[in-house]
């Protein structure tokens, strides 16, 4: 059954065993080594990347010559679960590209295990810390800003709310230098899919779309697109209106604010388009089409008329960068001597 709530099995029919030796479990999550192995030896742990326990534990791991990320939680808490029977709808779609592609899951003693490809690049963070001003211009931001939108627009016609929207979940894959999202820890099945009360918002009040903070009122996919909006604008501008007031005034601030005033017609154009879908359960696939091509607009206007041109935090090389190869010329005549030999004379010579 293609339910979210469908639990992991293990991939051989049997329950592995947990490794006891020295390993030493907090908040119920197993703290690996590089001294342990799991799998019969088939992964060996690098080091540990993730440390919330909240939503888990994340691992660095090794498998033969291919690098992964390991994500463990307790069956309990179903969260990986949960992720690998998103990331199952994802990848039979063809999505995987926007998020992470599965290797393997398995149970080991009443913990959930997912490996998912490791994908060499920066987080979003890390491309914002090359940058002096730690913003974005707008060709940058127009493209990154759709990368996101993207993962939003395939998160959403998969029937999930993301409930959490910031810079941290994104990393940008050096192959194809585009955004995925990396963290898929706080995506759900949108529950009124099913009959049940809207999800709330889990993103903290920096980031919530103005309805969330409303008692009471549910998420509408239409309102995560307000969080997204309010995302690119910390991406370019490197604050918000509100982000210095205290957590009860944020809500006052937010709903008196204009938070693109100043930016520009098109700017005013994406809020305006953003906000008509606010309350909305199921945004038609037009209107994610339609504030594309403002971002699209944007980054032309802002001098991208490549797909391929650098972005902020790429440089090209400078030839006294790159790396020069000296060949020592010799006459053909003229022996290459032993490293010993090299040894020896030079104890003569001392």
């Amino acid at each position: 059954e293609d339910s979210e709530f469908v639990p992991i099995g293990p991939s051989n029919g049997e329950l592995d065993e947990v490794p006891q030796d020295d390993l030493v479990f907090i908040n119920g999550l197993p703290c690996y080594t590089d001294k342990h192995k799991l799998r019969e030896g088939e992964i060996q742990i690098f080091e540990r990347i993730g440390y919330d326990d909240r939503v888990g534990a994340t691992y660095l791991v090794l498998a033969g010559d291919k690098e992964l990320v390991l994500r463990v939680a307790t069956d309990k808490s179903g969260i990986v679960a949960l992720e690998k029977v998103f990331l199952h709808k994802v990848e039979s779609r063809g999505l995987w590209p926007h998020f992470s592609q599965l290797h393997s899951a398995w149970q080991m003693d009443r913990l959930d295990f997912m490996a998912v490809y490791f994908r060499q690049g920066p987080s979003l963070p890390e491309c914002l810390d090359f940058l002096p001003s730690r913003n974005f211009s707008l060709g940058t931001l127009a493209r990154l800003g759709k990368d996101i939108l993207t993962c939003l627009r395939h998160i959403h016609g998969i029937g999930y709310v993301a409930r959490c929207l910031n810079k941290d979940l994104f990393h940008l894959c050096a192959a194809s230098r585009h955004l995925f999202m990396a963290d898929i820890s706080n995506i759900r099945l949108d529950p009124t899919s099913i009959g049940h009360p809207a999800a709330p918002w889990t993103g903290g009040s920096l980031l919530a779309p103005l309805r969330s903070h409303e008692k009471g009122v549910g998420l509408a996919r239409g309102d995560e697109l307000e969080a997204w909006l309010y995302l690119i604008v910390l991406l370019y501008t490197g604050s918000l209106p509100w982000d210095s007031v205290y957590d009860d005034q944020v809500e006052g601030v937010k709903a008196t604010s204009n938070v693109v005033e100043g930016l520009g017609e098109k700017w005013e154009k994406l809020k305006s388009l953003v906000m008509e879908q606010s309350g909305i359960q199921i945004v038609d696939d037009s209107k994610y089409e339609e504030i594309g091509a403002i971002l699209d607009e944007m980054a032309k206007e802002a001098g991208v008329d490549d797909e391929d041109q650098n972005y902020d935090f790429e440089v090209e090389p400078n030839e006294a960068d790159l790396p020069k190869f000296i060949l020592e010329k010799r006459p053909v005549d003229d022996p290459i001597k032993e490293e010993s030999q090299l040894e020896e004379e030079e104890a003569i010579v001392a």
